[in-house]
């Protein structure tokens, strides 16, 4: 917490033992200013994570970006079902004062292709999924939005994979030559 999470600047992936166990990965992580930046909207962050290896499920509570912080445990049995067997949930007290008429919309900017299911729930009601499960989905997603109907008739999409790379594409039918 102290040594990564709360200070400025830290990132664990930098830490040399991180970089000897782990040689080849590469993390996203280079600044360490992640957490800070829910600040910006937030006074209060809960982060709940759950491991196999333990025996109760980890709560930290941050409260205000002074640095001051909650460590408790509670039972698995309690623990939302979404991170019962394993997995984090973050999740942020904004603001009274901060402008959330464009959340959904800025979300779905940043949060494409994620890694982990990412859910946005306002109020503890209505939780709405952001992100898709794949590229092909994506697109179909953008064309669907943009007035072009994927429906396998005049428009259709393809995803192809090889080796490490995946890519989607679409396909309009032409009527006239009854041709793709």
């Amino acid at each position: 917490m102290e040594n990564y999470l709360l200070k400025v600047g830290a990132s664990k992936y930098r830490d040399d033992t991180i970089k000897k166990e782990f040689p080849t990965f590469s993390s996203i992580s280079h600044f360490g200013i992640g957490i800070l930046t829910c600040f910006m909207i937030a006074n209060d962050i809960d982060i709940i994570t759950n491991s196999d290896e333990q025996e109760d499920v980890n709560c930290i509570n941050l409260r205000k970006v002074n640095g001051s912080y909650l460590l408790s445990k509670i039972s698995k049995s309690k623990a939302d079902a979404r991170i019962k067997k394993h997995g984090t949930m973050i999740k942020l007290f904004v603001r009274n004062d901060t402008d959330m008429s464009t959340l959904e919309d800025d979300l779905r900017k940043w949060i494409v292709l994620p890694e982990v299911p990412v859910f946005m729930t306002i109020n503890e009601e209505n939780e709405t999924r952001i992100g898709y499960d794949s590229i092909k989905e994506a697109l179909i997603s953008y064309l669907n939005d943009t007035g072009r109907n994927v429906d396998g008739q005049k428009y259709d999409v393809y995803e192809e994979t090889q080796g490490n790379v995946t890519v989607a594409y679409a396909v309009r039918h032409l009527r006239y030559l009854s041709d793709w």
